[in-house]
């Protein structure tokens, strides 16, 4: 008996020592993930993909103040936790009796997580007492259509002289549930207008990765020295991804200084005479004597007379260095303008004009419809004396040829 009344003796004790040290006394009123509650240990799991970042809303109440209380929220079991971590805290605060407190996390779940079952768990502490754990089950899914750019390869990877060739490579990590077909990547350099692009067939599911063939962008001779962005971007499907890499260029040997006009502009014709409802062509010649392709763009000021303007080819063009280019100018006059009237061709590169040249088109009035109908009774009257005179003469000649002919003699 004594024996048995001292073990009841001992676990009393331990029951008493465990009651003294208890968790914190607080009260855990709710926990929201995302707008979703959650409880503690339920056999029910809330679905996160990879990737996403979680906003947790914590509402609790200390039934006692506690000083220097610190909240934990951690996600345990991820493969890189060391490079990144997935939990947040907030504090240390101090917590007043009976006081409703609303702390808020946020975890960013990175897109190296496994697809698999995870706890979230939540950990009130304070500087000398025991904390209290609370854990919430997690499903972690996989993203149906998640395309990463894993890695942007450029060479020369730092630096690059202007005039030569800039080469770039692009390696791609489906992240998604689902394989991807038909995958276009497009390296650019907005800021000199070159741009390259290559497609990949396919890349499977699940983590599976596939890289481009080498991209060849070629910089402008004379790029001004400095940093510019290199664009990357990806499509698949109707989604698109983006990232941005940064390279200099330096001054290049092949850009020398044009002693001479950087653009050479011949008109053709400035004056054209043209009939009212006719059209009028006006040649214009351009020459880029520079040591790079630009591009010209040719716009047309005119009033209401010119019925229609057209430009061909194209109204902007894009001349190779120290090429030559005419663009015409079409204008289609008005049936009811009369006299010389003014056209304005204006002639810009690099959103800059360059030149305006004034073309005057003379227009002079249709013949009349008598002239026209008189002209036209002229032309029918020659045609029928013409043929009377032929008939005449053809009349008089078979006459003459047939006095010629000698009679035929009788004989008895």
């Amino acid at each position: 008996m004594k024996v048995i009344k001292l073990g009841l003796t001992l676990v009393l004790v331990m029951i008493l020592a465990a009651i003294s040290a208890s968790a914190l006394p607080i009260n855990v009123d709710k926990v929201d993930v995302d707008g979703s509650t959650l409880q503690p240990n339920e056999q029910t799991k809330l679905n996160i993909e990879r990737g996403d970042e979680v906003t947790l809303d914590v509402y609790f109440t200390a039934t006692q103040d506690i000083p220097n209380m610190e909240l934990f929220a951690f996600v345990s079991g991820f493969e890189y936790n060391d490079v990144t971590p997935t939990s947040d805290q907030v504090g240390p605060f101090d917590a007043e009796a009976n006081v409703i407190y609303h702390k808020k996390l946020k975890i960013q779940f990175s897109d190296e997580f496994e697809k698999d079952n995870y706890k979230l768990r939540l950990v009130f502490s304070d500087r000398n007492g025991d904390e209290q754990l609370l854990n919430y089950n997690l499903k972690i899914d996989v993203p149906r259509h998640q395309l990463d750019i894993q890695d942007v390869i450029l060479n020369p990877e730092l630096s690059v002289k202007a005039g030569s060739a800039l080469l770039a490579q692009v390696r791609l990590e489906n992240k998604g549930e689902k394989e991807e077909q038909d995958i276009k990547v497009t390296v650019a350099m907005p800021e000199l207008g070159i741009s390259a692009s290559d497609y990949v067939d396919e890349i499977e599911d699940t983590d599976d990765s596939e890289e481009t063939e080498e991209l060849y962008l070629r910089i402008p001779a004379c790029a001004k020295p400095g940093i510019y962005n290199v664009e990357v971007t990806v499509d698949y499907g109707k989604e698109d991804i983006k990232t941005i890499k940064q390279i200099q260029v330096t001054a290049g040997n092949a850009c020398d200084e044009i002693t001479g006009p950087k653009t050479t502009i011949v008109i053709g014709k400035q004056l054209e005479n043209i009939m009212q409802g006719e059209t009028g062509i006006y040649p214009i010649t351009i020459t880029n004597n520079q040591k790079q392709a630009k591009s010209y763009t040719l716009t047309i000021d005119a009033d209401n007379w010119a019925q229609d303007v057209k430009i061909t080819p194209a109204s902007t063009v894009l001349i190779n260095s120290e090429s030559t280019e005419t663009i015409y100018i079409h204008a289609t006059v008005d049936s009811s303008a009369i006299g010389a009237k003014i056209l304005t061709a204006r002639i810009s590169t690099e959103g800059k004009e360059i030149q305006q040249i004034p073309l005057t088109a003379n227009i002079t009035k249709k013949p009349t419809s008598w002239i026209r109908l008189g002209l036209e009774a002229v032309i029918v009257v020659l045609a029928v004396l013409i043929i009377l005179v032929a008939v005449v003469v053809g009349y008089f000649k078979l006459k003459d040829s047939d006095e010629e002919q000698p009679k035929a003699k009788t004989y008895y």
